[in-house]
């Protein structure tokens, strides 16, 4: 027997089920009717994961037409409850924004969530669950739920029991309470881990696998999309053809801007679709209207909405920004830009990009705003996870340190594990409860979730390592200056604790080393790019240069460096603190010398740093203090590090978690590697647009120039003089500006 093998082990199993029987006669009904029945075709296509099919449908259908996909047919099944039983994911994705995804069928009263629970299918559990379906929901035939199909010891069954599902009871039907709390609602645990990482487990073993490209995303699904939704399979970058251009008259500008800010909600993790429609709107007006100044005010009118929907300020970073940006949202848009200078790079017909030294360097201060906007959002994610889970959290149980301050005659002695069953159970890997408390997994879950975000919009590797940097640095700085101020951190058994903990974070990196890829033409001694992309001698600003200086992050070479060596420049500062603390006790008044090469091995760390940590250690009672001629020798010989640090305030003690470093620019053909280098790539990534939004662009160049020519003004053939937008005045920051009220509505919107 032949069936959908999401889990093999299963064949065996619904082979003898009566109620699998039923859906497999289900489908043969389906497949006599599917010829006549437009309802029972696309049911048929649920079943064989056909989710382009469903997803045209959907696209063009009306909403009564929608309101039907909730039905069941004659069989008692509906689209969403065969595409679940037949495991068809990205149909089961497509159906839950559109459908009742707690509808039962009536065939045994079973919601999705029943079926892909008997049926074992996590992937599909996951996605109703993300999607508020209801696993205490109990069928009036069976008075059955989700829960009551598990099997204990399952895979499935452990599933639950992770996600504190089984810990839950159903709510009660008599109460009436509307600030009852949701059995659904995660707790802030799952919360942090599901929402804020993006569904990424901490407990999974993808997050620790080496980096391969692309560990989430599969680029050849996404080409396999590419059929009847588009006109040509190729686009032509050295002439302008037919439908390959976007039409765009002073009058069209404002819809196609708002139209191009509408395609993120109708194509979600299309990145490319908008940055397509501004670069065929761009070749239009810079080639067929041969009108350089609107091209550029076009474009400057693109980005300034790009800063304003993320909240970015083009030249002004804020690390505390009140409003907190989607991450998803900023990847999209980094994805974006990243698209569109590709495609300006790659124009031959109309090379609007190396005319317009304006518009790139508006590329470069919005992109750099959006990296810098993500790192800060992705910091605030971290920020109430740094004391939990990297300062207070250790793993070696049962240790107890005395310190001299803290000394007492009559301090209760813990009594330690001597029965057989209790030394046992510390040999025994820690329990799923004790997983989910706060650990250093959480922040490699963390990291992990922004891999997926770059992965999911195909951000180019060098914009990667700028973005995970940028992390890193606050990660590495904040720690730093926590240690240095909080006085019970400074203790010889905290930093071997929390070295520990940083350790976790260093595997990760070593695990998931992305290397952009280097040109063998690449100069790293080459100062002149990116000016050299304009030819003129302009000066652009906020963009790095290239000195060949591997540990400065100013420089552009820094960031061909592996994510492993970046991370390892960025913690540098915090791992020497630690080997500080760890043997500063250790020293006596003969350890002059000793002292002299701790100090000439230490890259980043200052003897005003030593000298502040040695001020405030808390020595534990078998510790001697440190000695007075070292302490003196510290004083009399200030010394800095070798390597550049960046510090807040003058005294040169605290580092600056909201340093910003100037953006590295891809060069054409690290864009071209990445994006064009085999039939695969280039076809995922071409200017292509849908007939959907082709036509939807044409639609409202007609309308507004029909409307325009009924008001007398539109009479006039387009040429290239039109003056209504030769000298725009693009909004300063005050004109977006979120201001304290949160009620304001975006001017943009």
């Amino acid at each position: 027997m032949s069936l959908d093998p999401w889990k093999a082990s299963l064949s065996s199993v619904l082979s003898t089920d009566g109620n699998w029987a039923k859906v497999q006669a289900a489908k043969k009904a389906l497949e006599l009717a599917a010829d006549s029945d437009w309802f029972a075709k696309l049911c048929l296509a649920c079943t064989t994961n056909d989710h382009i099919q469903l997803t045209q449908f959907i696209s063009s259908a009306d909403a009564a037409k929608l309101a039907q996909l909730s039905n069941v047919d004659l069989n008692g099944l509906s689209p969403l409850i065969y595409a679940v039983c037949f495991g068809s994911i990205e149909c089961v994705t497509a159906l839950v924004s559109v459908v009742d995804v707690n509808k039962s069928d009536s065939l045994l009263q079973w919601t999705p969530l029943m079926w892909a629970t008997y049926l074992e299918n996590i992937p599909v559990v996951e996605v109703l669950l993300a999607n508020d379906a209801d696993p205490y929901l109990r069928s009036e035939r069976s008075h059955q739920n989700a829960l009551d199909m598990l099997k204990p010891e399952s895979e499935i069954y452990n599933y639950y029991k992770v996600h504190n599902y089984l810990d839950k009871t159903a709510p009660q039907s008599n109460d009436s309470s509307f600030y009852k709390k949701d059995p659904l609602l995660p707790t802030d645990e799952q919360f942090e881990s599901r929402v804020q990482a993006l569904n990424v487990e901490s407990d999974s073993p993808k997050s620790t696998e080496p980096y391969s490209g692309s560990k989430f995303v599969d680029e050849d699904d996404e080409a396999s999309m590419l059929d009847d939704s588009f006109y040509t399979d190729n686009f032509d970058f050295g002439h302008l053809m037919p439908r390959q251009f976007v039409k765009v008259s002073d009058e069209s500008i404002s819809a196609t801007i708002d139209y191009i800010f509408s395609l993120h909600a109708k194509y979600q993790h299309k990145a490319i679709y908008p940055a397509a429609v501004v670069f065929q709107s761009v070749r239009y007006i810079s080639g067929k209207m041969d009108s350089m100044e609107l091209a550029e005010s076009f474009v400057d009118l693109f980005f300034t909405r790009v800063r304003s929907v993320t909240n970015t300020k083009s030249g002004v970073v804020q690390p505390s920004s009140g409003l907190q940006t989607d991450i998803v949202l900023l990847g999209y848009w980094i994805s974006c830009l990243n698209h569109l200078q590709y495609f300006f790079h790659r124009d031959t017909a109309c090379p609007f990009l190396a005319k317009s030294p304006k518009t790139l360097q508006e590329l470069i201060s919005t992109a750099q705003s959006l990296i810098f906007q993500l790192a800060f959002v992705m910091d605030a994610k971290l920020e109430p996870l740094l004391e939990p889970c990297i300062l207070d959290y250790t793993s070696v149980p049962d240790l107890q340190t005395v310190y001299k301050a803290q000394w007492r005659m009559f301090k209760h002695k813990v009594a330690l594990k001597s029965t057989y069953d209790e030394i046992l159970e510390m040999l025994y890997p820690p329990s799923l409860e004790q997983q989910m408390k706060p650990s250093p997994l959480k922040i490699i879950q963390t990291l992990g979730a922004l891999v997926y975000v770059l992965e999911l919009h195909h951000v180019n590797d060098v914009y990667k390592q700028q973005c995970f940097a940028a992390v890193l640095y606050w990660l590495g700085s904040s720690i730093f200056n926590r240690i240095l101020a909080n006085k019970k951190y400074n203790t010889r058994v905290k930093a071997l604790q929390i070295r520990l903990n940083l350790s976790y974070i260093q595997d990760w990196l070593r695990a998931n080393n992305l290397v952009p890829y280097r040109a063998e033409t690449l100069d790293f001694n080459d100062d002149s790019y990116p000016e050299s992309i304009v030819g003129t001698e302009t000066k652009l600003s906020n963009v790095a240069r290239f000195h060949n200086n591997k540990q400065d992050p100013m420089d552009g070479t820094f960031y061909y460096n592996s994510l492993y060596k970046i991370g390892q420049h960025h913690l540098l500062p915090l791992v020497e603190l630690l080997e500080w603390l760890q043997v500063m006790s250790g020293l006596t008044a003969e350890d002059l010398d000793l002292l002299k090469n701790i100090m000439n091995r230490f890259d980043v760390l200052s003897s005003k740093q030593l000298l502040h940590v040695v001020k405030q250690y808390r020595y534990e009672i078998t510790e001697q203090k440190f000695p007075k001629n070292l302490k003196a020798h510290l004083k009399q010989n200030p010394t800095a590090g070798r390597q550049k640090a960046y510090y807040s305030g003058s005294d040169k003690l605290f580092l600056n978690p909201g340093q910003v470093f100037p953006l590295v620019l891809p060069r054409q053909l690290e864009l071209l590697h990445q994006y064009g280098s085999d039939q695969k790539k280039i076809r995922l990534h071409q200017p292509l647009l849908p007939i959907q939004v082709i036509d939807d662009l044409e639609d409202l160049y007609d309308k507004c120039t029909d409307h325009d020519s009924q008001e007398g003004r539109g009479s006039e053939p387009e040429n290239p003089g039109t003056d209504l937008f030769k000298e725009l005045t693009v909004p300063t920051s005050i004109a977006y500006k979120t201001w304290e009220a949160e009620d304001d509505d975006n001017p943009w919107k």
